[in-house]
């Protein structure tokens, strides 16, 4: 089965939702290095991921970001709609 998102637009899609690897590998219960890798694709990702980034993407505006610095991004964003 083809992947239905690039290494590349799962690292653009962790950071439009304001998401480091290592939130997003502490929320998954894996490892940085494991994302990391995803991410220059050393190993293949897995479409398990693609689809937890793909809920967190479309949920965004609705749960808080794991992060200060997210949340204040977030927050921003949310003054501006």
């Amino acid at each position: 089965m083809e992947a239905r998102m690039t290494p590349q637009e799962f690292e653009n899609g962790l950071k439009q939702i304001g998401w480091r690897q290592i939130d997003f590998a502490r929320a998954m219960g894996t490892t940085p290095v494991t994302v990391n890798h995803w991410v220059k694709s050393v190993t293949p990702l897995p479409q398990w991921a693609i689809a937890h980034l793909e809920l967190l993407m479309a949920m965004h505006k609705h749960i808080a970001p794991p992060t200060r610095a997210a949340r204040a991004a977030k927050h921003l964003l949310d003054e501006g709609t």
